[in-house]
């Protein structure tokens, strides 16, 4: 075979590897069921991925919705071996509020309520923002009912670094959010225009979150009731703070600490630290580098890469 010939079958070799993997995973996001949990009170919006014995449950953060998890959630199928749920935290996306309340304890409670209707067993919960919160909330509340969890690139209120951060201009949406109900009469009917210039000033670069992703979660915050339920998850930091402090309880379940070269990185030893001073005994951590805080679609495949390497850990 001549070398121009050898080239070119090895172009198209390379191409139709690359389309069978990208055939694969878009067919796999059509296996995406699309639910509505009806719970006594409340309803919980959610996604569902797979029928395997062990759960993986995915929780986002603001101005997000369960659709950030989206693309990642067909790598972490695995061979079946998990379901996956990612549900929308109360007031977004069909989840409502049964209650006016807000503090991450709360929300955990909600997830909880979730998993026990669908009966999921082996539990893995990984959060990201304001969904990372709620994962230490779920751990605090429910210990023996987890395999592991994951935290990914968020202060907790009252431990690590919190105090020191609470004095940064990097908090400048905390007192902005803060503000009710002014912050619901700037920013209604302007989401799109606020959720974009949120995203990108907290990003590695203007493009690491779609447009069209962006656009999706601004419609899902377009109604002042869901808008006023993401800022009351900023207002309850007070309740947070009074809740993370006051558990102390040895737990030993595995923690993994995610944290972006651009965002978390140089707190993750201050926050390790912390945590083991409040009980949490197994702790590891890790780094995206060359990325900002939505790690999870600034750079998806480093991202998996660390969450799959925890989840084989503690799902064995």
């Amino acid at each position: 075979m001549k070398k121009n010939q050898f080239k070119i079958l090895a172009f198209l070799m390379l191409l139709l590897f690359f389309s069978t993997t990208n055939f694969a995973q878009s067919s796999a996001e059509k296996d995406i069921e699309d639910h509505i949990a009806k719970l006594d009170d409340q309803q919980i919006h959610y996604l569902k991925l797979g029928s395997g014995p062990k759960t993986l449950v995915l929780l986002h953060g603001w101005p997000e919705t369960s659709l950030m998890w989206k693309q990642m959630m067909p790598k972490l199928l695995g061979n079946n071996e998990y379901t996956i749920i990612t549900p929308d935290l109360r007031g977004i996306n069909g989840s409502s509020i049964p209650t006016a309340e807000f503090d991450k304890a709360t929300l955990a409670k909600d997830v909880h309520k979730l998993i026990q209707y669908l009966k999921l067993k082996n539990v893995i919960i990984i959060g990201h923002d304001i969904g990372g919160m709620v994962t230490y909330a779920y751990a605090r509340l429910y210990p023996k009912e987890i395999l592991g969890f994951a935290i990914l690139d968020v202060p907790l209120p009252g431990l690590g670094t919190w105090d020191q951060l609470m004095t940064t201009e990097h908090v400048w949406h905390f007192r902005l959010h803060d503000q009710k109900p002014l912050a619901e009469e700037l920013v209604l009917g302007k989401q799109d225009i606020y959720f974009r210039y949120f995203i990108r000033g907290h990003s590695a670069s203007p493009d690491a979150v779609a447009d069209t992703s962006i656009n999706s979660y601004a419609n899902s915050y377009s109604t002042y009731a869901s808008l006023n339920a993401g800022f009351e998850w900023y207002r309850a930091f007070g309740e947070d703070v009074s809740f993370n402090r006051s558990h102390k309880e040895k737990i030993n379940v595995p923690l993994l600490l995610v944290g972006a070269e651009f965002s978390m990185k140089e707190s993750l030893t201050i926050t390790k630290d912390s945590l083991q001073s409040f009980g949490i005994t197994n702790i590891r951590t890790a780094v995206v580098d060359k990325a900002g805080h939505y790690i999870v679609e600034e750079k998806a495949e480093e991202t998996f890469k660390i969450i799959s390497k925890f989840i084989s850990e503690v799902a064995r």
